[in-house]
């Protein structure tokens, strides 16, 4: 549920970037190539991060790692208004696609560290509906920052919103219990007797 949650909140911002990093880019008078590297790297740090993610989740949890990586998108969405320089927006789109880089693959570690024990048969049946909870944000958030950004003459207003929607979605990954809070909870009820 929570996960679900997460997914469908923080979808709603988490391509922002990629929609308007190059937009951001022109509006700031640099050439298209900035916006073009920027994506680059962009891409670079997604690619980093799906090499390097086995082993902070294997430290740090990947409920946690999901997490830590949406807060700090959001604080991301926060300063990315103050990015004037050309190096200042390729540091920024690198921290970009490196922290988004794993919220494709860490849902479902989430879903096999909860039910690997008790139902594994319906992880991917789970998976798939999370993945269906995407689609909105995907579908909408875009277009509404866009919106934003051209209504209100700038993109603080819709980065600003950005952040604080992965806060948001960020927050829901904290109420997920550990898998070992999880496991005690399926003992407890299997142990329970029935009434």
């Amino acid at each position: 549920l929570w996960l679900s949650a997460f997914t469908f909140i923080a979808c709603f911002a988490s391509l922002n970037a990629q929609v308007l990093l190059p937009k951001y880019c022109i509006s700031m008078g640099f050439p298209e190539a900035v916006g073009g590297f920027a994506m680059t790297l962009y891409g670079l740090g997604m690619l980093l991060a799906n090499i390097t993610v086995g082993f902070a989740v294997d430290r740090f949890g990947s409920c946690q790692l999901l997490a830590y990586g949406f807060f700090t998108m959001a604080m991301l969405f926060f300063t990315w208004p103050l990015s004037v320089t050309a190096p200042q927006i390729y540091f920024e789109a690198f921290l970009f696609g490196y922290f988004q880089g794993p919220s494709s693959s860490l849902p479902i570690i989430i879903l096999a560290d909860a039910f690997a024990c008790s139902s594994p048969e319906h992880i991917l049946v789970l998976n798939g509906m999370i993945n269906m909870c995407k689609f909105p944000g995907y579908l909408l958030g875009s277009a509404i920052a866009s919106n934003i950004a051209q209504k209100f003459g700038g993109y603080g207003n819709a980065s600003a919103l950005s952040g604080i929607i992965e806060l948001l979605g960020a927050s829901m990954l904290l109420m997920i219990p550990t898998p070992e809070e999880q496991q005690r909870r399926l003992v407890e009820k299997k142990n329970r007797p029935d009434k």
